[in-house]
């Protein structure tokens, strides 16, 4: 079996996670031995697209015969990837080339029970949809090397010692740029590193800059930085905050259970149920408790989810992806072949 994984959103959007994405796809593919090409010339029996702005070629794979897979909301966040639109309300609907590639598809893959429930009631009639798992590489957050682990705070200069947390979010969110704001003020021996995105690309430096002077000191905002920097940032936090969102960072959160790294969440998080039952976790019901909770696990008092996190990342590892991956492969060429005899 041959597998065209598409997505290629050129340098200014390489860093988004849509991309880590990808990467999960072909290393899981290659764990399996099954290949992954890069053209529709290699005559692949699966086209693999993540992204609505892959719809043309979704049309070449349909005029060929060729079963076609659709990875839908595992980065909302990524303006080169996003299905849906969100209106000044906060409505969610999705984009008319998401709505056209999601009716091609021969199977569609979620990250989650909420993200099904999303597309079932868009109003859209689809084909079968499969939640899977976005995987997590283990190996790529086994950082042993001393220098691997202090590039992050090399690279934003933060003092040895100094804790700090990591979140990712989009800069135009205001309510959630304030509760991070509110976050760091409850917690002011910690360094929060909150790195945005922006549905038309990087965000501004310039902007970023005039944000931060309303906030407090020990919020930093940024960009989103290259892999090796976010790797290294994951590593050595002392958590990573997910705040409670429809757009999903499951992927976010399994690299850092992978990384050994706590993970605290504000709210119910909108993750698999796989996830959101486990006690690889822990929620909090307010920005107060939170940031107390934060406060704790800085001064060594909190009690720390990593034994659990780490054993669930390994249940999400890529070979488990991969195999799960060619299983569906497989009805989806087997679907493709009925509807075209």
């Amino acid at each position: 079996m041959k597998v065209l994984v598409e997505y290629s959103p050129g340098a200014s959007l390489d860093r988004y996670i849509a991309t880590r994405l990808r990467k999960n796809i072909k290393g899981a593919l290659e764990l399996v031995g099954t290949s992954w090409v890069e053209s529709m010339f290699a005559e692949p029996d699966v086209v693999h697209l993540i992204s609505p702005d892959d719809e043309g070629l979704a049309h070449d794979a349909k005029e060929q015969g060729t079963a076609l897979v659709v990875s839908a909301l595992y980065s909302e966040g990524d303006p080169g990837a996003r299905f849906m639109n969100v209106d000044g309300e906060g409505f969610h609907s999705l984009r008319p080339k998401a709505e056209r590639l999601l009716k091609m598809a021969d199977a569609i893959l979620v990250p989650s029970e909420a993200a099904e429930t999303a597309l079932l009631t868009s109003g859209v009639i689809l084909p079968p949809i499969h939640v899977v798992t976005p995987g997590v590489n283990l190996a790529r957050f086994d950082v042993r090397s001393d220098i691997e682990k202090i590039v992050f705070r090399r690279y934003f200069r933060l003092e040895e010692g100094t804790p700090y947390c990591l979140a990712v979010g989009e800069a135009g969110d205001e309510e959630r740029l304030e509760t991070m704001a509110e976050l760091a003020s409850f917690a002011p021996g910690v360094t929060f590193f909150y790195l945005l995105t922006s549905k038309k690309g990087p965000a501004k430096p310039s902007y970023l800059r005039r944000k931060a002077k309303r906030y407090p000191r020990n919020l930093i905002l940024s960009g989103l930085v290259e892999d090796d920097v976010y790797r290294s940032g994951v590593v050595g936090a002392l958590a990573y905050i997910s705040i409670a969102s429809i757009e999903a960072d499951e992927l976010a959160v399994l690299e850092a259970m992978a990384a050994k790294t706590p993970v605290l969440s504000l709210g119910h998080p909108f993750w698999s149920q796989e996830l959101t039952s486990s006690k690889a976790y822990k929620a909090y019901p307010s920005v107060e408790r939170l940031g107390k909770a934060i406060e704790s696990l800085a001064t060594g008092k909190g009690q720390p989810t990593i034994i659990e996190a780490y054993r669930l990342a390994r249940k999400n590892s890529l070979a488990v992806l991969g195999r799960k991956l060619v299983s569906l492969y497989m009805e989806a060429i087997e679907g493709e072949q009925k509807g075209n005899p």
